[in-house]
């Protein structure tokens, strides 16, 4: 769960499109696990069609990498 001051500061960066990629890359360095779309949305707070659109930039970059069987970044 999130506390009140990271809900702001999640509100503050989803309205910047340029600062949503940071956000999960945020989220995802939190943790040791891969983590799924619906996991990274939780966190994040945005929508699974943007979630999924900065992972395949991601990827296609290589700064995230895919569990093919897990389905999981």
């Amino acid at each position: 769960m999130l506390t009140e001051q990271q809900q702001e500061f999640q509100k503050k960066l989803s309205s910047y499109s340029s600062l949503k990629v940071l956000q999960t890359l945020l989220a995802l360095s939190s943790s040791n696990n891969y983590m799924g779309i619906s996991e990274l949305t939780e966190i994040t707070g945005l929508s699974a069609s943007t979630m999924h659109r900065i992972l395949q930039e991601l990827l296609e970059c290589g700064f995230v990498a895919k569990d093919e069987q897990q389905k999981k970044y």
